[in-house]
């Protein structure tokens, strides 16, 4: 431990601007990307946050304007691995700054912690320290990271590394670091000193995958590589795809006479990633500027060399009370120490950070999700059978939603499990509805939506009327006659309708009552008996036409050729 004491290594950090600089060159570099409005929302927060002067509550508000989405999707990422994790394991993936002891003591051992640092930094594993080098079993994200693995690296930090070789697992120093998803090969790997300064990122975090969280700060030693951006996406999906939360940090202002422009403009983009991808974010660059304006940084919280944060200062060491002489541990106001040793103020950076991370996503209480039907709307009404698309509009605050249930007067009519939560009720008999949406978290905790009115209406009859009257004499002798008259029935589609059943009566030259049932054509016939030659005509009139769906509408009687009022027809003997 006490090696790990003495050993305050440093890895390439970044220049100097003031605030004012910092938002010039960050809206140069943003409105190339067309993100004005994300750099509106971040200059508010940081002119706003300027006032509260070097507390945690300042240190953690630059990811204010996306808070809401970066707990919710933080939230996401650890419930569906729950049984997976250890709680309070939080990995420190970076360069030299990362690997540095110096990082590393105070939340292990420094002075000065208030009652929720102590219990966060507990918490985080701190008080367990390997008896070496190599103990990948350690759930102390500061001791992988500061453990001499070898010379350069430690299990998940290297002294160089840069955003591609972390990628890459090459060109650091030394064979390049195999690339598996296998945990027990990973660890066996990470813990092999034979690759001196590499490590790889798939490996890495295949080694330790039962991590919550990871702080993620890489970038120092080549902030102007045009696939930085790209890398730390690479990043942030590997750590996602094994339900970890990444931290992404900015890196430190450079006085090297590397321009630091280009800092600024790595970190303005490493802003927008957090902003993007919805992950919080801890800004080390500005707390610097903010504590040492413009170039007065150099010498007390960045050394000497311009790059690497200090390890001591103004009598301060970076195991010093960050808050005396000159703060409020009451505020978690900073005070001197923590605005001379660059260390310092970046350990407990991190520890404010992981403060509001677990408060927020780990220890927080389930919030129930939200859950409005915005489909149908009240009132509507359908012809039965009906069709009825049901939507509703869910939203889960601290995670995601599992599933939206459809209900219609208590009883559940469908389920969707997708946005947009969406669904087809078929076949809807007569009736009045209340339909009701039920979302249901990632957690299982649950809300109903208010009811929404809705009727379904019984099909108006089908109807079947007379379409055509044709009558002819028939049988004529001298003594006697017929009349027949060929019925058609047509329905309101005026398609022909078999199966129907007419009734009908003669009158004129001859009286009784007759029937007949239409053939596939539609039609039947029905004829008079013989009939009196001195009988000059017979006049069938229909009566009632029957059917088993079909509803007789008289009142749409017709004759296509016009040979009749299509509800009685004469026929004159010839």
């Amino acid at each position: 431990m006490e090696r790990f004491r003495r050993r305050l290594q440093h890895a390439p950090v970044l220049g100097s601007t003031t605030l004012k600089e910092f938002l010039k060159y960050t809206h140069r570099s943003w409105r190339s990307l067309g993100l004005v409005i994300t750099l509106l929302t971040v200059v508010a927060v940081v002119s706003a946050s300027t006032l509260d002067g070097p507390t945690s509550a300042r240190a953690n508000s630059y990811d204010d304007g996306w808070q809401s989405d970066w707990i919710a999707h933080a939230s996401s990422l650890l419930r569906s691995a729950a049984n997976q994790k250890t709680d309070g394991f939080v990995l420190a993936l970076g360069d030299s700054i990362t690997h540095s002891y110096a990082f590393a003591v105070w939340p292990v051992s420094g002075a000065g912690k208030t009652l929720s640092d102590a219990d966060v930094t507990s918490w985080a594993h701190t008080g367990s320290w390997g008896a070496n080098n190599f103990d990948v079993t350690q759930k102390n994200g500061w001791y992988l990271a500061a453990a001499d693995t070898t010379s350069q690296r430690g299990l998940t930090s290297s002294g160089g590394l840069t955003l591609q070789e972390f990628v890459l697992g090459c060109c650091n120093g030394g064979p390049a670091m195999p690339v598996t998803s296998d945990p027990i090969d990973a660890r066996s790997i990470v813990a092999d000193p034979t690759y001196a300064g590499n490590l790889q990122v798939d490996t890495v975090i295949s080694a330790f995958n039962d991590a919550q969280i990871a702080v993620v700060m890489l970038g120092t030693n080549d902030p102007g590589n045009s696939q930085n951006i790209a890398n730390l996406h690479t990043i942030v999906d590997r750590l996602e795809a094994e339900h970890i939360v990444p931290i992404l940090s900015t890196i430190p202002p450079r006085g090297d006479g590397f321009p630091n422009d280009v800092v600024v403009q790595f970190n303005a983009a490493v802003t927008n990633l957090a902003f993007t991808r919805s992950l919080p974010l801890i800004d080390y660059y500005q707390e610097i500027v903010l504590r040492r304006p413009g170039t007065s940084w150099m010498g007390t919280l960045i050394s000497s060399d311009g790059v690497h944060p200090t390890g001591s200062g103004a009598g301060f060491g970076a195991d010093s009370d960050p808050y005396l002489p000159g703060g409020d541990p009451d505020t978690h106001m900073t005070g001197e120490a923590a605005a001379n040793v660059g260390y310092l103020l970046r350990s407990w950076l991190v520890v404010q950070k992981l403060k509001e991370v677990r408060q927020h996503v780990i220890d927080a209480p389930n919030v129930p999700p939200s859950v409005s039907v915005t489909s149908p709307a009240a009132g509507s009404t359908y012809i039965a059978p009906a069709t009825v698309v049901v939507a509703a509009a869910a939203d889960d605050s601290d995670g995601s939603i599992g599933k939206v249930e459809f209900y219609a007067n208590g009883s559940l009519v469908a389920t969707d499990v997708t946005s947009p939560f969406e669904a087809t009720w078929n076949n809807v008999a007569p009736g009045s509805y209340l339909l009701m949406a039920r979302a249901i978290d990632d957690r299982g905790a649950r809300t109903d939506s208010g009811t929404v009115a809705i009727t379904v209406n019984a099909p108006p009859p089908q109807t079947m009327h007379v379409g055509d009257l044709d009558g002819a004499p028939s049988g004529l002798n001298k003594q006697t006659w017929k009349a027949v008259v060929t019925v058609t029935i047509h329905d309101a589609a005026e398609a022909n309708r078999a199966g129907v059943q007419i009734s009908g009566h003669w009158s004129g030259g001859y009286s009784g009552t007759v029937t007949c049932t239409t053939s596939s054509s539609g039609s039947c016939q029905v004829s008079t008996g013989t009939i009196n030659v001195k009988k000059t005509s017979a006049t069938f009139t229909v009566d009632t036409l029957s059917h088993a769906t079909l509803v007789y509408q008289r009142a749409t009687n017709h004759d296509v050729d016009n040979g009749s009022n299509g509800t009685a027809i004469t026929v004159a003997k010839p």
